[in-house]
């Protein structure tokens, strides 16, 4: 099965890199890669997909960040507290 993970993981990272390059959709599978790191246990490859994502037009906004179930194993680092803070609303 981790050969499989790794191999899908690796996969979905080639194809959002792709769409990337071509300018199309950044956010969607950047959001969605970094859900997938979330929920095999790679914090550090979700919080570098996410980092970028909040600088991005169309990347992730706090509401986003915020509510995200998928997000859930990222909820107890400090970073994502960080990246909340980055997208909060100011007044």
């Amino acid at each position: 099965m981790m050969g499989k993970h790794r191999h899908g993981t690796v996969r979905f990272a080639g194809l959002s890199n792709r769409l990337r390059s071509h300018g199309t959709a950044v956010g969607v599978p950047g959001c969605s890669l970094a859900q997938v790191y979330a929920w095999t246990d790679e914090s550090d490859l979700a919080f570098v997909t996410l980092r970028p994502l909040t600088k991005t037009p169309n990347g992730i906004c706090y509401g986003d960040l915020r509510r995200n179930p998928f997000l859930d194993p990222l909820r107890k680092d400090p970073r994502f507290d960080k990246l909340l803070a980055e997208l909060a609303p100011r007044d």
